[in-house]
């Protein structure tokens, strides 16, 4: 398909006129070009066939700027030089190759109708690449040339060099002025096959290039290091041979069929398993198992002939019996309470002591293909089954919007990371629910992907773009910053939809992502599309992903336009300009100044070569027959049914069924046809279409009710889905968390009050505020800092713990740790004005150099952090600072930064905390850049533990089951448990008002809602006297009652309450209070019809307690909150209820 881009040639066109009818301004006396011609070096070729090639055959140019000592030549598709000349004899020095002509990346068009571009005319592209070598240690490349022909409108008729400019180290960009460029060019043509030959060939060299690098310098290692030309352990890996075994299979797609033999022979004879090393389950799964299995699919392949005709001994099933070791080496991870296995294993031992129980949703649920394959191959369903029960496990866990989260806790469930999105750490999730439909026939898995794919298009598509979520509302977490961010493994996203045949949506969306590409020449790990720039703090490089150039062979695979073929000439363009190094290709560190970085991913040959490959060689066996790449691009054959559904049939289970009565998946997954005269093909001057947010996340310009409002019906269908604060608060999002809950105001998404650790001994409480000196708090402004106020709550001594690090003039929030000085709540620390270093080795994990009496600055990772404490110790500290780990790129990046966490005492190190006699604390890692720019000024930091005794927020009173806790904006939460049969409490939660005064819960502005209960259902919360609940609870704790029995005191039940109070008295043998209890009862007629009986709170009296403590008014009900009925709590309004 063609386009005709109307657009430039307008431009054009307009720049001719212009050029005929203005007079030619004065030339600027700083830069002038040398008008005269001088014979080219290089061999003549074609002109182009966007220029007026009359006048261009051998012309070249110079260009010298007044007192500078560099001259330049560019000579029409010839080279471009730099050079010097000698002030007393004339002749030319140092010169310097910045490039020759390259066709092949050449003659493309460019309309610059971007908002983002300075100069809008149009222009033409040549590329020389190629140039002597750059001696900077940040680029490994050789100096490279973009040359702009364009339509100038001084001196028209005119071939001259107006500009050289060099925007990035060693990368030349050369405007040249030319009547040649003035012509309205012809439509773009079909690339011709001599051109696609061409590039496959430059692919085909690229790839083996990388690939001997590997062999000559790294194997048997896992990866290679393309600038210093050596091998390395990759991190999440650690296997050797790993980039071999994942290239396998790419050298059948290149048609090498010695080396393929050679490889297979060096695997199996020489790898092994047994390794006592601790390895990613999905990286295992989907480089090593996958490059296995795919590698013997290919070697008992009769069609591709690899072990016919040859003297080498036949094949016998070496890979396959590698690859079913593997598989039952990762086998431990999955034995878990939810069936998600676990993100690490010991291939030796299991599951390590200690491992996080948290998993990533990608990691989780995108094991099922190979592990299905393995099953098939083996006739052993274990495999299978162990991976199907894990993506049940995910999809059953979603949300009531059909969202899932990007991090779970295997052990119970519960999500911890509630960002939603398409991108990292959940993409092949979807991708994997796809193809396990198209590869196997899986129709179960067809049924779970509908609805979460449609749940993506619903919530996280923004106009051509897509960006995370949270799952329970929907809505952008950090909608009030205004940023848009892009996730570069979003971008295999166009080319999964090709295969559902959505070539509307999924061509725009990749045309969007491909003017991301055309103005940094590659795709940052994340963008800000709000202000069109790659994200930074490390998320502006570029590791050689493979995911824009997948969807680009996907599509055009699927609509056969050959534009496309143009977009993946960008690529090989850029790779070859920018990435290539003596060893190999370098991933990019930073999009914006093009410096690389010492490290070849493996999945650069098995993935990134094989898609641009493919996508020119379009006689490939890969494009004709039925084969499904995996996710790290493995091509696995559909094979018979006979031999798949035996291995489906064994792991399905009826009570697994996915029920199908959401009829508004349909919109969808129901795909207009395609005509022949629709634009899908790729689009160098793209307007995208974006959205910032949903109208249904949208903030209506009244966030508080009015007053004298009337109830509506469909205002009565908003507050049954919705946490409500009043007249005065509005609504709030409520966000379950593990052990807690996170209450956001919907009005102000910078006002948020979090409570975790719910039911043990102390909670946590973190808030954070949009204002400053919110709440009316006389104390607040002692603090400028924005950071998030970190408190720690103990029921004990109804007391609120407070750490805090002076940096700057600022007090930064810390967390005090469970051991070493800070180990006893009761003891108060305060360091005052003492200087501070960052340690060396950083992380602390080995020992550290000396810094007496210093402040000494760790990181988080690789050791226990009392281990770190006892290194500072050692090293003379006075006080050990450990910044928290950097942040998982998602929307919610700034909430991630201000994060902390108690720390908690290893089990191994007891000898070492008794030798810790220094504070140590953690602060989040936004305090990291203060405290670096602390040590550069020299300037000292101030470090206070202890109890908070002045009015200050967040504050906290009540019992560990009944406890209010208030934040710094006037409002806060108020939480009570009753226990259940069995399983956790079933808290309720509701939304109080209060003042400077204390935590009173002002009843009469506060309005709250309870979850729609069964008929007859009994009213959760029933009138209660004010009596210190914490005081009540100690006494008769202190008397010998257990935690649950005072749990079961709290139940909304009154029979419960006072039976709970009479076995508790029973139990200790108190016969004589029991009667007194009892025979009260009796006398007020318990029973059928009669008035409430003395409720805990009533006999506390019996125990002496005092009144201390506000409890809300009869009539106000609260909305009840657990893990099964979540989604209904959190805030909806009518445009945004799921259907």
């Amino acid at each position: 398909m063609t386009h005709v881009h109307v657009v430039a040639t307008s431009l054009l066109t307009l720049a001719s006129i212009l050029a005929a009818a203005a007079l030619p301004p004065s030339p600027s006396p700083a830069a002038a070009a040398e008008p005269n011609e001088v014979a080219g070096n290089g061999p003549a070729t074609s002109a182009s066939p966007l220029l007026d090639a009359s006048s261009m055959t051998d012309v070249c140019r110079t260009f010298h700027t007044s007192g500078s000592w560099w001259r330049y030549e560019w000579c029409h598709e010839g080279h471009v030089r730099q050079y010097s000349v000698d002030p007393t004899t004339g002749d030319e020095s140092q010169v310097i190759s910045l490039g020759t002509y390259d066709a092949a990346h050449s003659n493309h068009y460019h309309t610059t109708s971007s908002s983002t571009d300075k100069d809008l005319r149009a222009y033409i592209s040549h590329v020389f690449l190629h140039g002597d070598m750059c001696n900077s240690t940040d680029v490994a490349r050789n100096r490279s040339t973009d040359v702009h022909l364009t339509c100038c409108v001084f001196r028209p008729q005119e071939t001259y060099i107006e500009s050289v400019a060099e925007p990035r180290l060693c990368d030349y960009l050369v405007t040249v002025c030319t009547p040649s460029a003035c012509a309205s060019p012809p439509p773009p043509s079909n690339m011709t096959l001599k051109t696609k030959e061409e590039l496959a060939a430059t692919v085909k060299s690229m790839f083996y290039h990388a690939y001997d690098s590997y062999m000559t310098h790294a194997f048997p290692l896992d990866n290679l290091k393309p600038i210093t030309c050596q091998g390395e352990s990759f991190e999440l890996g650690k296997i050797p041979m790993l980039t071999l075994i994942d290239t396998l299979d790419t050298l059948v797609v290149f048609g090498d069929k010695d080396e393929f033999r050679r490889a297979v022979a060096l695997v199996t004879t020489h790898a092994t398993f047994d390794l006592d090393t601790e390895v990613s389950v999905f990286e295992t799964t989907i480089r090593v198992l996958g490059g296995l299995l795919s590698a013997h699919l290919f070697a008992v392949d009769p069609t591709l002939q690899l072990y016919s005709n040859t003297s080498e001994p036949a094949y016998s099933g070496g890979l396959l019996a590698l690859a079913a070791d593997l598989g039952d080496r990762l086998l431990p991870a999955f034995v878990t309470p939810t069936g998600i296995p676990f993100g690490t294993v010991n291939l030796r031992r299991g599951v390590p002591k200690g491992e996080t129980s948290v998993a990533s949703t990608a990691g989780a649920g995108s094991l099922s293909i190979e592990f299905t394959m393995l099953s098939i191959l083996t006739k052993n369903p274990i495999y299978a089954q162990a991976a199907r029960q894990a993506v049940r496990g995910l999809f059953f866990r979603r949300s009531a919007l059909g969202l899932v989260g990007k991090h779970i806790d295997t052990a119970t469930g519960e999500w911890t990371e509630t960002s939603s999105g398409p991108g990292s750490n959940s993409d092949s999730f979807y991708e994997y629910l796809l193809k396990m439909y198209v590869l196997y026939g899986d129709s179960e898995a067809l049924d779970m992907f509908e609805p979460v794919y449609s749940a993506v298009m619903e919530h996280n598509k923004h106009g051509d773009w897509y960006t995370d979520v949270s799952m329970w509302d929907g809505c952008l977490s950090n909608q009030h910053h205004q940023s848009f961010i892009f996730d570069n493994l979003v971008a295999f996203w166009p080319g999964m939809q090709s295969l559902l045949g959505d070539f509307a949506s999924s061509t725009r969306s990749l045309n969007a992502f491909y003017q991301v590409w055309q103005q940094y020449s590659f795709l940052p790990e994340q963008f800000d599309v709000g202000r069109w720039r790659p994200k930074k703090q490390n998320r502006n490089g570029y590791p050689l992903r493979p995911e824009l150039l997948e969807s680009t062979y996907y599509v055009h695979v699927a609509t056969n336009d050959s534009s496309w073929l143009t977009a993946g000439a960008l690529a090989v363009q850029s790779l070859e300009r920018y990435a290539k190094t003596t060893c190999g290709y370098a991933a990019i560190s930073d999009v914006e100044t093009r410096t690389v970085e010492d490290t070849m991913p493996s999945y650069f040959l098995s993935e990134t070569c094989k898609y641009l490959y493919l996508l020119f060689d379009e006689t490939n066996f890969l494009r004709k027959a039925n084969y499904v790449f995996t996710t790290e691009a493995h091509p696995f054959p559909v094979l018979p049914s006979a031999e798949v559904t035996p291995i489906l049939t064994a792991s399905d289970e009826t009570k697994y069924a996915v029920p199908r009565t959401a009829t508004h998946w349909n919109k969808y997954l129901t795909c207009p046809v395609i005509q022949f005269w629709d634009d899908v093909g790729f689009r160098r001057a793209f307007h995208d279409r974006f959205q910032m947010a949903r109208p249904r996340c949208t903030t209506s310009s009244s966030t508080k009710p009015k007053a004298n409002k009337k109830t509506t019906p469909e205002d009565d269908k908003i507050v049954t889905k919705s946490l409500y604060g009043g007249k005065t608060l509005g609504y709030f999002h409520v966000e379950q968390l593990l052990g807690g809950f996170r209450v956001t105001r919907r009005s102000d998404r910078g006002q948020w009050l979090k409570v975790t650790n719910l039911g043990d001994p102390h909670i946590i409480v973190e808030s954070h505020s949009s204002s400053e000196g919110g709440g009316g708090s006389s104390t607040t402004t002692t603090s400028s800092s924005s950071l998030t106020e970190f408190r720690v709550f103990e029921f004990a001594s109804q007391t609120m713990r407070r750490c805090r690090l002076q940096v700057l003039g600022r007090w930064v929030s810390c967390s005090a740790a469970e051991f070493g000085l800070t180990k006893d709540p009761s003891v108060a620390v305060s360091i005052q004005n003492a200087p501070v270093l960052y340690g060396t080795p950083h992380l602390g994990c080995t020992p550290l150099e000396s810094t007496p009496h210093r402040v000494v600055v760790l990181h988080r990772g690789e050791c226990f952090f009392d281990e770190k404490a006892n290194r500072a110790t050692q090293a003379g500290a006075v006080a050990a600072v450990i910044v928290n780990s950097e942040p998982n790129p998602s929307a919610a990046q700034e909430e991630e930064e201000n994060s902390l966490m108690v720390m908690g005492p290893s089990k191994e190190a007891t000898d070492q905390q008794q030798k810790i006699d220094i504070p140590v604390v953690m602060v989040p890692f936004a305090a990291d850049a203060m405290i670096r720019e602390a040590v550069a000024n020299g300037d000292t930091i101030s470090l206070e533990v202890g109890v908070v005794t002045e009015l200050e927020y967040p504050r906290a009173a009540g019992s560990r089951f009944d406890v209010a806790v208030a934040g710094p904006d006037g409002w806060g939460v108020h939480l009570v448990a009753k226990m259940q049969p069995v399983g956790t409490p079933l808290w309720t939660i509701s939304i109080t008002e209060h003042d400077a005064r204390g935590l009173d819960v002002d009843d009469e502005e506060v309005e709250e809602v309870e979850e729609p209960r069964n008929p007859g259902t009994p009213n959760p919360r029933q009138k209660a006297n004010k009596v210190d609940v914490d005081e009540y609870a100690t006494k008769l704790k202190g008397l010998g009652f257990s935690d649950q029995q005072l749990a079961r005191m709290n139940s909304d039940d009154p029979d419960d309450r006072l039976d709970a109070l009479v076995d508790g008295l029973r139990a200790l043998g108190l016969h004589d209070l029991v009667a007194k209890f009892v025979g009260r009862s009796k006398d007020v007629g318990v029973g059928e019809g009669s008035t409430n009986p003395e409720t805990p709170a009533d006999l506390a009296s019996e125990l002496d307690a005092p009144v201390s403590f506000d409890q809300p008014d009869e009539g106000h009900d609260v909305a009840q909150s657990t893990r099964e009925d979540a989604d209904d709590v959190i805030d909806h309004d009518d445009t945004c209820a799921a259907v």
